[in-house]
């Protein structure tokens, strides 16, 4: 295959996988020359790759490797910013901010978070109500994540839309978007440092007055007389903020988006509600809202007669190994009764998503709210899909809705003030998170 394709064409961002299946069929270990990473597409190579402790994750190097030396300064910034970060950790710094940090987000803790999500969702909807036509991305699957994990965390909601954007400036120049590097390191840079400093005096509060929020339960958390440092709790918050706002709303705009195209799937729901768990494993697996996830080589390999050398930025197609045609019946079907799926679309090993279980009781409330809401959805025009190939969401997405009119039939939830956001500060069990 030409190394030459390029990964920011808008043909390729709009569908990637017949890219992904010529991959898999001719170069399953392929070198991509411009980005200087090698890329894996199949499915057992992902899933082994995710679970071997030779494909490092902390590689913030290979991430501020293309920024100009002239810009020291942003460089400093983000390295502060990433280094820290569970994501891009490895050995036993991960496994200790793991367990610091998943105690706030083991099964049990994200259940008791549900009302809160149940009760956020219904009140944007209420914005919505009287309207026949809604751009479903910026005024409903856009801001939801953001505002819910905002709350959970124990940020103020008046500060909704500059989080958004501080975070959006983060995952544009770690997502690979188009234009340069320089500019989107400075452009992240001072993001990372406004959110950052934000924090400090948010920090600086419940040190002094803890709260029943995520925030004090990362300040608090202690295992075997360790804790968070200081720079460890801001990396950390900066990425929860990154991944509730950015991969939960792919999540979200994705799933409507196979919903309005596979209708026969949305009357299923609607008479069978509790089928919506089996459908958002099914949906995140058809439109992965992380497409791609980074490694470097910490031994040399030879895969499929291909040696690749010590030291080598390994990138593990996701998106493609969720439709590799020898893991999954017909892979690119949206099948709801798929049985044993090796999906990896929130990762595997040591690095699964620690916020998979809220990242689906979000989506859970979501499809439920909006079934209930209303009696039909259709789709209005084109839509268009975000402008970075490692993280798939759709950007803009217009539908037309009909209210359901019977009193009492959409989910109803109680005043978000009324409700405690249920995160416990004692230890708890994070067995099942790894």
């Amino acid at each position: 295959m030409d190394s030459r394709f390029n990964v920011m064409d808008a043909d390729f961002i709009r569908d990637p996988y017949p890219t992904y299946r010529r991959l898999q069929e001719e170069a399953p270990v392929y070198w991509h020359e411009p980005t200087g990473y090698w890329w894996l597409t199949r499915h057992d190579d992902v899933w082994n790759a995710l679970r071997d402790p030779m494909f490092r994750s902390g590689r913030v190097d290979a991430l501020l490797g293309n920024v100009p030396d002239a810009q020291q300064e942003p460089k400093r910034i983000l390295r502060e910013l990433l280094e820290p970060r569970l994501l891009l950790t490895d050995g036993p710094r991960h496994a200790r901010l793991r367990s610091l940090i998943g105690q706030a987000f083991a099964p049990r803790e994200i259940e008791r978070m549900r009302p809160v999500v149940r009760a956020t969702i219904q009140e944007q909807l209420d914005t919505l109500r009287n309207r026949s036509r809604i751009e479903v991305m910026s005024e409903l699957a856009d801001p939801l994540p953001s505002r819910m994990i905002c709350r959970i965390i124990g940020l103020p909601s008046e500060r909704f839309d500059e989080f958004k954007a501080w975070t959006n400036d983060i995952y544009a120049f770690i997502g690979i978007a188009s234009g340069s590097r320089g500019d989107q390191a400075a452009i992240a840079a001072r993001s990372g440092q406004a959110v950052a400093e934000f924090l400090e005096k948010e920090i600086a509060v419940r040190r002094r007055r803890p709260s029943d929020d995520l925030l004090s339960t990362l300040i608090q958390a202690e295992e075997v007389g360790g804790r968070l440092t200081h720079p460890e709790i801001i990396a950390n918050v900066v990425g929860l903020l990154n991944a509730g706002h950015e991969t939960t709303t792919n999540l979200l705009g994705n799933g409507l988006f196979l919903l309005l195209q596979h209708p026969h799937i949305m009357h299923e729901l609607r008479s069978d509600p509790d089928r919506i768990g089996a459908v958002i494993e099914e949906m995140a697996r058809l439109e992965s809202p992380v497409q791609i996830l980074g490694r470097r080589l910490d031994e040399r390999l030879l895969l499929h007669d291909v040696e690749l050398p010590v030291g080598s930025n390994v990138l593990l197609l996701t998106g493609a190994a969720n439709r590799d045609p020898w893991a999954f019946d017909d892979p690119d079907r949206f099948d709801i009764f798929r049985a044993g799926s090796r999906s990896v679309s929130f990762g595997y090993g040591p690095h699964f998503c620690i916020g998979a279980a809220l990242a689906r009781v979000i989506a859970e409330e979501f499809f439920r709210s909006l079934l209930a809401e209303w009696t039909s959805l259709s789709l209005v025009g084109p839509i268009h899909w975000r402008p970075y190939p490692i993280f798939r969401g759709v950007s803009s997405m217009t539908v037309e809705v009909e209210r359901r009119r019977t009193p009492g039939m959409a989910i109803r939830a109680e005043p978000i003030e009324e409700l405690g956001l249920g995160v416990l500060h004692e230890p708890t069990d994070t067995t099942e998170l790894n």
